[in-house]
């Protein structure tokens, strides 16, 4: 049964935003089941924190035109996957998917001349250092730190999604 609150299995239920397709393994390709129009103006990209925001947006604007760009745990920052360990399911092969799903949405937000908003969304601790994760970067391990965050959320919206014109 579905109830609204006080703790019943609705509440409880995963929130995977547009659909449980949205939870994309490596490559983001724009499917019809994470996307509201084959024109989007508006693209939620990050983890499962990003999942959260995009029933909000749709609720807000039944309207609106946006892709959903997710997958847990790899928050929207270019050439960077979070690892935990060898055993781990997060291991060093996720964190390689994790740059390839990233780039694949750099790659489409750079085509699809509709997009005029990316919204990037993460609690960032697997960044941060907060967690027990280690950063896969192409130069190699990286420990996780507040500036290096910092550097590559830079690096990511000032140059990797820059378009041609700020609008």
């Amino acid at each position: 049964s579905k109830q609204a609150s006080g703790g019943g299995v609705y509440a409880k239920r995963p929130n995977y935003g547009l659909s449980s397709q949205c939870e994309f393994a490596i490559d983001f390709t724009p499917m019809a089941a994470c996307i509201t129009s084959s024109e989007p103006r508006f693209v939620v990209w990050g983890d499962s924190y990003a999942m959260h925001l995009v029933p909000a947006l749709v609720a807000s604007n039944p309207g609106i035109k946006l892709a959903q760009a997710t997958r847990s745990v790899c928050g929207p920052l270019l050439d960077v996957g979070p690892f935990v360990n060898a055993a781990s399911y997060y291991n060093r092969s996720w964190a390689e998917e994790c740059i390839k799903f990233n780039r694949s949405v750099v790659s489409y937000v750079r085509r699809e001349k509709s997009v005029e908003v990316v919204v990037l969304s993460s609690p960032f601790v697997q960044y941060l250092g907060e967690e027990n994760y280690s950063l896969l970067t192409p130069g190699g391990v990286q420990p996780p730190s507040l500036q290096f965050a910092i550097d590559r959320m830079k690096a990511t919206i000032l140059k990797d999604l820059a378009k041609d014109q700020i609008r």
